[in-house]
């Protein structure tokens, strides 16, 4: 990359000294894609301001969940991909698969007080493992308050 870019993309998370390893830290690679798209960025601030940046890395899980969950997950997810299998129980095993940017709007709108304890609950355990890759910078702008239930409330 740097040959044909003629500067190295990995310079501002290099001058802040912040290990990479996009497998483990994606809010690092979020940072090298800021620096690919303008010169001499600031890899924290393109973590809490990344903008199109979260479409150009997708994630997926793999999901057993209730009949209700599942329905609530279909109705609530947007632009997630959905795919179940059909086992014949009565829980569900579902891939969901999106990009970083419909994950984040899924996680804000899912961890507030207006959805249900299952949508709270699915994107609070979502919103951990974000945080545990690097990506706890994309929601910066947003307090986290802890409910009885012990699952995460996002606000402004």
């Amino acid at each position: 990359m740097q040959e044909i870019l003629g500067r190295n993309i990995a310079k501002g998370i290099d001058s802040k000294n912040i290990s990479f390893n996009p497998a483990l830290d994606v809010g690092s690679y979020i940072s090298t894609l800021g620096e690919f798209e303008e010169l001499d960025s600031d890899p924290i601030a393109v973590q809490r301001f990344p903008n199109q940046l979260l479409q150009f890395y997708t994630i997926g899980f793999l999901v057993r969940c209730s009949s209700d969950m599942y329905q609530e997950l279909l109705t609530k997810t947007g632009e997630l991909s959905l795919l179940s299998s059909e086992r014949g129980y009565d829980d569900d095993v579902l891939i969901i698969f999106g990009n970083l940017e419909d994950w984040r709007t899924v996680i804000i709108n899912g961890c507030n007080s207006r959805s249900s304890l299952l949508m709270q609950e699915f994107c609070t355990q979502v919103l951990l493992y974000f945080d545990s890759i690097g990506l706890m910078r994309i929601f910066y702008e947003y307090s986290r308050n802890v409910t009885s239930n012990k699952t995460l409330l996002l606000s402004k």
